[in-house]
C-alpha cells in the first residue's frame, strides 16, 4: 500500500496540483499564469525529487504571482533582445541611416560574442564584467560606451519584458571599464604645418582629384560631409556667404545618401566666403551639386579622408605606420601614412580664429555649434607659435609701460 504522501495533493482551482510521476517517481507541480500576450490562461510545471521540494518551489511561485513578481522562465538570449532592439529603433525611422550603421558595427562586438548566447535569466553579474573588462582591453572609451549603451538598453527591455526581477544596470551594479587605450586627441595644425599643407595644395604641379574640397574645409570650418553636399543655389555671391542646410550621411550599407537633417538645429547656418573661397566656387562648373563622382554620385567622406592622408604625407605631416594586420593579429604589411583626418582641418580653421580674437559667439555660429564651451573646451588648441609671440608683445607692452 502506498503511503499518502504518494498520493496526489489537490489545490484549489488556479493554485496548483501536487503528484508524483508513477513511471520515475518524479513529484511534479502545476499552476496557473495569465499569458498577456496571447491573452489567456497558461499551465506552466515544477518538477523535483521530493514532494517537500516541488511544494516548496510552487508557494514560492504563488507568492510571486500574488505579489505581482513572478518572472517566467525564458531562454531568450542577450543576443536576440538586441537584435530586437536593433530592428524596433530602425523601425521608429526616427534617426538617420547613418546612426544605424554606427549602431551595428558596435552592436556586432556584442554579437560575435559568446555572451550573446547566453539567456538573459542566466546571465550572471559577473559574466557582464568580464565581458566589458574584455572589451577594455581591445578597444577606445568611446567605443566602449557604445557596448556599455547596448547593453544596458538590452536589460531595459528585458526588466519592461518582465524577463528579469531586477536591472542590474539601473541598480549601479555594473560598472563601466576604461580603456587601456588612450584617448585620441584631435589637434589643430600648427601654424607650420598648415603653411606646408596650404603649399601643396595651391602648387599647380601636384597632383590630386580632391585637393580643392581640401582648401575649402580649412577656409571654411565646415563639416565635411556639409561641404560635399553643397548645390549651386548654396552659394549666396551678392551676400557672400554659403547657406549650410543639408549634409551628407551614410545609409545602412554604408554609402552616402543626402541628409536634409543636420547634425545639429545649429547646423542650419551661413558661413562668409573669402576671396579666395569665393574665387574657388566661381570656377566650379558643376551644374547642381558642386561635387560629385563623374557618374553623379556622391563623394564619400572618408575618399577625402584617405586623399588628405596622403596629401599630409606628402607634406611630411605627422606620419606615422600603419599595421594591416590578419585575423591571427600577425603584421600583414605596413604603410606610411599621416594621421590627419578632415576633423583636424574643422580643428585647425577654429584654433586660427580664436588665435585671431575672433568674438566667441561669432566663432560658435560660423561653425555651427549649439553651446560655445564645445568650441572652447573641445576644438581649441593654440599654437605654441603664436602663444610665445603673444607673450613677447605683453611684455613688450609692460616694459614700454615701466612696469618691468
Amino acid at each position: 500500500m502506498s503511503s499518502k504522501r504518494n498520493q496526489p495533493k489537490r489545490r484549489r482551482n488556479g493554485e496548483g496540483t501536487i503528484y508524483q510521476l508513477s513511471t520515475t517517481g518524479t513529484w511534479v507541480a502545476q499552476y496557473v499564469i495569465d499569458d498577456k500576450v496571447a491573452k489567456k490562461k497558461k499551465r506552466k510545471t515544477i518538477t523535483g525529487k521530493t514532494y517537500d521540494e516541488v511544494k516548496a518551489k510552487l508557494d514560492k511561485v504563488k507568492v510571486e504571482i500574488r505579489e505581482k513578481t513572478y518572472i517566467e522562465r525564458d531562454g531568450k538570449t542577450i543576443g536576440a533582445i538586441l537584435e530586437d532592439n536593433l530592428k524596433h529603433k530602425e523601425r521608429l525611422n526616427k534617426v538617420r541611416q547613418s546612426t544605424i550603421l554606427r549602431d551595428k558595427n558596435s552592436a556586432s562586438v556584442i554579437l560575435g560574442h559568446p555572451i550573446s548566447t547566453i539567456p538573459i535569466q542566466k546571465c550572471t553579474r559577473h559574466d557582464i564584467h568580464n565581458f566589458l573588462d574584455e572589451m577594455a582591453q581591445k578597444y577606445s572609451n568611446s567605443y566602449i560606451d557604445k557596448i556599455y549603451t547596448h547593453l544596458a538598453n538590452v536589460y531595459k527591455s528585458a526588466a519592461i519584458d518582465h524577463l528579469i526581477k531586477e536591472n542590474p544596470f539601473t541598480l549601479g551594479a555594473i560598472d563601466k571599464p576604461k580603456s587601456v587605450k588612450p584617448d585620441k586627441e584631435v589637434k589643430a595644425l600648427t601654424r607650420e604645418e598648415q603653411t606646408r599643407l596650404v603649399s601643396k595644395l595651391k602648387d599647380q604641379d601636384y597632383q590630386d582629384d580632391y585637393k580643392t574640397i581640401i582648401l575649402l574645409l580649412l577656409y571654411t570650418g565646415c563639416r565635411c560631409g556639409e561641404l560635399l553636399a553643397l548645390t549651386r543655389a548654396d552659394i549666396d555671391y551678392k551676400n557672400k556667404v554659403i547657406h549650410i542646410n543639408k549634409t551628407l550621411s551614410k545609409d545602412k550599407n554604408d554609402r552616402p545618401i543626402l541628409s536634409n537633417m543636420p547634425k545639429t538645429k545649429a547646423g542650419i547656418r551661413d558661413i562668409p566666403m573669402n576671396e579666395e573661397v569665393e574665387r574657388i566656387f566661381r570656377e566650379n562648373t558643376n551644374f547642381k551639386y558642386l561635387f560629385t563622382l563623374p557618374d553623379g554620385r556622391f563623394i564619400s567622406t572618408s575618399t577625402i579622408n584617405e586623399h588628405l592622408k596622403k596629401i599630409s604625407k606628402d607634406c611630411n605631416i605627422r606620419p606615422t605606420i600603419w599595421e594591416r594586420k590578419r585575423k591571427d593579429g600577425s603584421v600583414r604589411a605596413r604603410e606610411r601614412k599621416s594621421s590627419i583626418t578632415t576633423h583636424v582641418l574643422r580643428h585647425t580653421f577654429i584654433t586660427r580664429c580664436v588665435e585671431q580674437g575672433m568674438p566667441p559667439k561669432v566663432l560658435q555660429t560660423i561653425v555651427g555649434h549649439s553651446d560655445y564651451r564645445i568650441t572652447a573646451d573641445i576644438y581649441t588648441q593654440i599654437d605654441d607659435t603664436y602663444i610665445y609671440s603673444e607673450f613677447q608683445k605683453s611684455q613688450e607692452g609692460l616694459k614700454a609701460s615701466n612696469l618691468l
